[in-house]
Parts: structure tokens; sequence; C-alpha cells
């Protein structure tokens, strides 16, 4: 048995389980999110993003010129720039959902995969499972990836504008990001832990 979240209709999971996802049949909201990839699956995609992330946030994002100066930015510089501004509260909004909060998320999605895959259990781990939960709401990468596509499209028009490998490496973070988290939920998290070893 069941309760939607939503409407709060109390359902039986069907046995045959087909499909991404198990839909409430009154509201039609999700109930269950569905294995589809599996646990080293996962663990490749955790370690791919993670240097990807590791990357993007170390190599130049984009390189400036504007009347003959050159400027080179950062993932990060967006950030700092607020800070200096004394936007202090905007700049550690900003450097939290672009830099700490992606890397945080896909590094303890990918360390408790490992845990589990290597077969520890315990209440650690539960909490580690909700923990990931709590930080994959503040990690946006994508939306800070849209957010520096749109301003470069307008600053395109007043000076050049040269992407780096550390906007390529987001790009690809972003992707694998995105493949992660519509594969992996807390619910998915917990059928990993009843798995037998």
């Amino acid at each position: 048995m069941i309760i939607c979240r939503d409407c709060e209709l109390r359902q039986t999971l069907p046995v045959t389980q087909t499909g991404r996802a198990i839909h409430c049949v009154r509201c039609d909201s999700k109930l269950k999110q569905l294995q589809v990839v599996s646990q080293d699956t996962l663990i490749a995609w955790a370690l791919a993003a993670l240097i990807l992330c590791i990357t993007a946030n170390s190599m130049p994002f984009l390189t400036l010129e504007y009347k003959g100066g050159t400027t080179t930015a950062f993932l990060w510089t967006g950030g700092h720039m607020l800070w200096l501004e004394k936007f202090h509260f905007l700049s550690v909004l900003v450097l939290l959902a672009s830099v700490f909060a992606p890397f945080l998320h896909i590094l303890f999605i990918g360390g408790l995969l490992a845990a589990l895959r290597m077969g520890f259990r315990g209440p650690r781990v539960a909490r580690g499972i909700r923990l990931v939960d709590q930080i994959g709401k503040w990690a946006m990468p994508g939306i800070y990836l849209v957010g520096v596509m749109v301003a470069a499209v307008k600053m395109s028009q007043l000076a050049s504008l040269q992407a780096g490998p550390g906007l390529y490496a987001l790009i690809g973070m972003v992707l694998i990001w995105i493949s992660i988290t519509t594969s992996l939920d807390a619910d998915t998290f917990f059928e990993f832990w009843e798995e037998k070893i």
C-alpha cells in the first residue's frame, strides 16, 4: 500500500512494474520512480560528472575581448564579483547553487552508491540518502548554464566572446547530472539499500 502525497489516495502498487515510474490513479502524480539504470552505470556517471565538475571549476569558462582588453572568467567569477560589489548574500547564493551544491551533490551520490555497492548498510547511509535529497534541492547547474548562455548572447553584441574548456566541461556535467537525477531519487536509493549483496 502507498498513499499519494498530493491527493492522499491510498492505493496498492502493481505487482508488474513497467515503464519509468508509477503514477497515482486519481491525480497522476508520480508515486514511485522505477529502477531502470544499474548501480554500476550510476557510479560511472557520478565519477564522470565529478571529473567534469572539477574541470568546469578550474578551467577558464569564457574569454571576453572588449576595446582591446581581455578578461578571462571562471565558473566562480560571477559569485566573486558579486562579493566585491558588496552583494554578499546574493554572492553566497550564486556560489552555493552553481558551484558548491552541485559538487557536493555529485560527490555524495557517487559515495553513497559506492558504499551501497560494497555492501554498507546502516543508519549513517540512510542519513546520507536523506542528505543527498536535501542537497539536490539546492544544486542548480542547469539553471546557471542557461543564465550564462542568455548573458553570453546579450554580451556578444557588444564584445567578442570565446568559450573556454570550463564551459564545455559544465555542459557535459549538466547533461550527465540530468541523467543521474532523472534515474535516481531517494526511493531508488532505498531500493539499492534493500538489495541482497
